[in-house]
């Protein structure tokens, strides 16, 4: 499977916006082209997408944090990680998880932390396989402005 993962362009907006209605059903959700125009010149969050055939198939939200704990090694905060329900247990989101692993440890970031709905079962399953623990923090939530 010829896969590519590159950051979103602001013409993706429309391609993003119904990937995450896969995968929340919020009414809510609006990804507008001006606010990936605005990600492209950052240099601490990321959207990452995966392609198959041009169509974006995978996606992941990467936040690098500075930190003051060790030296100048920042850690990553990842979020909203979907994949097309198409194109799920294909492979797909081991791949993007691996790459966004290699971008950190480029990055010599300390750690990457993600937080999951509590009932998603098999995400939580998938991100294990990835290397991730649910053993030794808890997230905490506190929605704000919604």
């Amino acid at each position: 499977m010829e896969l590519t993962i590159t950051q979103a362009h602001p013409s993706d907006a429309k391609s993003l916006e119904l990937l995450y209605k896969q995968f929340v059903n919020n009414p809510n959700i609006c990804v507008t082209p001006e606010q990936l125009e605005l990600l492209t010149h950052d240099k601490f969050n990321y959207l990452f997408t995966a392609r198959f055939h041009e169509n974006i198939v995978a996606t992941a939200f990467l936040t690098i944090c500075r930190d003051v704990m060790f030296g100048d090694q920042p850690f990553a905060i990842l979020e909203n990680i979907v994949v097309d329900s198409l194109y799920q247990k294909k492979g797909i989101g081991t791949k993007l998880m691996a790459f966004i692993q290699s971008y950190c440890k480029d990055l010599k970031c300390t750690k990457i932390m993600l937080l999951s709905s509590s009932n998603r079962e098999n995400a939580h399953k998938f991100f294990r396989q990835c290397g991730y623990s649910d053993a030794h923090k808890h997230g905490f939530v506190n929605y704000i402005n919604r």
